[in-house]
């Protein structure tokens, strides 16, 4: 039945091998350790789930996001997926919120409204008209909270990012999930909307900025808000998103939308500890490898101060994994870490391997100082170049130099990957701390 329907990646997560207890235990050990975040940093609603549970909606984020790597910034889907996990199986919690992320990325390529914002600045458009529409409908109050120097655009994000998970008790949570299944965000800005309306009374009777944060943000006290008092006022407003996003201005209405660092559903399932990278720099690198990829579990092949401190013994670990995607770390003295991602492995045929190899989705990155990636241009065919002497990375001018006892390195403006150098140094000039190679590969 559903199990059946769902997609091999999801039945390959879900049924693990068969092993012995010592065995299990070790593998949901990695499991959990694997997280770049936990259930619990993403929403309050893990309270909800046993150990089990909390592992399941695990595997259920991390399902989704490598199906639908499109899908850049949705942060109702932590809190959703816990309720969903409460009354129906993992495989039919699964198979809605892969219908929803569906529909929804048919409908933005399609050019069609939105079902549910999926990109950060579609989010920030969808806030936007949202508060423009209180300015119109409710324009005493709205007037009434600027004065108040009231940040109405960030109580607007901070609601419907999540449907209200956190200023709404459970049970109104709960029916506005049911609705928001079947018409997406527009549920979330007729409640928001219908909220400020029932809450104008105590809002216009604040007298000062505190009380009325206090209304805004413990907005479940208020004795005005019932749950079918909300729903009939939700759903008397007719609002509706009738054309894409995309139509409006993106400029952030609120200091809240660029200070908040937006949650993202990038993590992989890693079977060593990386010596070099936290987990924050994996939900980084996680968010540029190819959708393709992100389902493949990172391995640890080459580490300089365990296999040898030279060029040679770099590519004779990585012969084995010669047409596995790449990924290479490098921590400097300076506390940089840069890199590399490749369709295939370092080898010294490179130049003919990159012939035949899909390099569009290769990338040099730097995550410290700032995280950034730069991905293949095609500006030349300077891809990468690997001897016993050195290991070059792109062309005019070079984007990574290594030489070959893996002490020093260089980072240049790069045609190649339109890159910026990739270190702090102003003549790009860096020493190597430790180097890292990664392996992609099937389970």
């Amino acid at each position: 039945g559903l199990a059946a329907s769902a997609s091999p990646l999801w039945q390959a997560l879900h049924h693990v091998p068969a092993a012995s207890g010592e065995q299990d235990m070790e593998y949901r050990r990695r499991l959990k350790k694997a997280d770049v975040y936990e259930v619990e940093d993403v929403t309050d609603f893990h309270v909800l789930l046993t150990e089990s549970g909390k592992e399941k909606a695990r595997r259920l984020l991390w399902c989704l996001n490598a199906l639908h790597g499109t899908v850049e910034f949705c942060p109702v889907l932590p809190p959703l997926t816990c309720v969903l996990l409460l009354y129906f199986d993992e495989d039919v919690a699964y198979l809605i919120l892969h219908c929803l992320l569906k529909k929804a990325v048919q409908r933005e390529r399609s050019h069609e409204p939105p079902l549910v914002p999926m990109k950060r600045k579609d989010f920030v458009r969808f806030v936007k008209i949202v508060t423009a529409t209180i300015a119109q409908r409710l324009p005493r109050l709205y007037s009434h909270l600027r004065s108040l120097t009231i940040d109405l655009a960030a109580w607007v994000a901070r609601g419907v990012q999540d449907g209200f998970a956190r200023m709404l008790p459970f049970d109104f949570v709960l029916r506005i999930y049911g609705a928001f299944l079947f018409e997406g965000a527009n549920v979330f800005y007729r409640y928001c909307v219908a909220l400020l309306k029932l809450l104008e009374p105590s809002l216009l009777n604040c007298a000062d900025h505190e009380s009325a944060e206090d209304v805004l943000y413990n907005c479940g006290d208020d004795p005005a808000v019932t749950l079918s008092g909300l729903t009939k006022a939700a759903f008397r407003y007719k609002l509706r998103i009738d054309e894409p996003l995309h139509k409006h201005t993106a400029e952030f209405p609120t200091p809240y939308l660029m200070t908040t660092r937006m949650r993202q559903f990038h993590r992989p399932r890693l079977r060593h500890e990386s010596r070099i990278l936290q987990p924050q720099h994996w939900e980084a690198i996680w968010g540029w490898v190819p959708e393709t990829d992100r389902m493949l579990v990172p391995t640890l092949e080459y580490s300089s101060d365990t296999h040898g401190m030279s060029i040679t013994a770099m590519v004779q670990r990585l012969s084995p994994f010669l047409r596995s995607p790449m990924l290479l770390v490098i921590s400097t003295r300076d506390h940089g870490i840069l890199g590399f991602f490749s369709p295939f492995a370092f080898r010294y045929d490179a130049k003919a391997a990159a012939h035949d190899a899909p390099l569009d989705v290769s990338f040099v990155y730097q995550l410290q100082p700032q995280e950034q990636a730069y991905w293949w241009t095609g500006a030349n065919q300077l891809f990468m170049s690997v001897t016993h002497k050195h290991i070059i990375i792109g062309g005019n001018d070079i984007a990574i130099y290594i030489d070959e006892d893996l002490r020093k390195g260089q980072s240049k403006q790069c045609a190649s990957f339109g890159s910026a150098k990739l270190v702090a140094d102003e003549m790009g000039d860096f020493l190597i701390s430790l180097i890292e190679v990664w392996i992609l590969q099937t389970e």
